[in-house]
This record gives structure tokens, sequence and C-alpha cells, in this order.
């Protein structure tokens, strides 16, 4: 959906809301940004670097041709740099 927003929290990092935006003037809550047109999810984390939103299952988020939303295992180079952040995210012990 092309009016589909999420709504960052700045310092973690994690999608706390997703909205339908058709860009009338708002501003998002305190301490969070908007990432516009995306694929991710409450609960997932955007990492800014990268583009990309990443799962709680440690997977990335993708969203396939027919628009259905899903995850992949991370690359190797996922593997050393985002996961060690997704497991201090999301792993408890």
């Amino acid at each position: 959906m092309k009016n589909r927003h999420a709504i960052i929290d700045a310092k973690t990092g994690l999608v706390r809301n997703i909205v339908i935006w058709e860009g009338a003037e708002w501003l998002p809550p305190r301490d969070h940004y908007v990432v516009h047109d995306c694929d991710g999810q409450i609960g997932d984390y955007w990492h800014q670097e990268s583009n990309t939103f990443y799962t709680q299952n440690l997977k990335r988020r993708y969203k396939d041709e027919n628009g259905k939303v899903g995850e992949y295992d991370l690359t190797a180079d996922e593997q050393s740099v985002i996961k060690p952040l997704l497991e201090k995210m999301f792993v408890k012990n």
C-alpha cells in the first residue's frame, strides 16, 4: 500500500506504529520519525544505514511481488553486523 508509513522510535529503532497517511500536514510523536511507503510491521527493527526492516525472529523483512509480507534469513554480512544488534534488542535471557 503506497500510503503505509512506519512510526519509528528514534532511540531504539523499533516500529511503534503503522499509519495510513495521504500527505495532510502531520507530525509524528516527539522522539519518533516516519519511514514512508514501508514494508515494516509493528515491533520490527529499522536499520537506517541499510534502509531495511528486521523482524523479532532475527530475519530480514520483505514484500513479494503480490504484496505479501514475509521474512528472509540474514545474509552472511547481516549475520556479522546486524544479528548482534537484533539479539541485543529481541533475545531475552
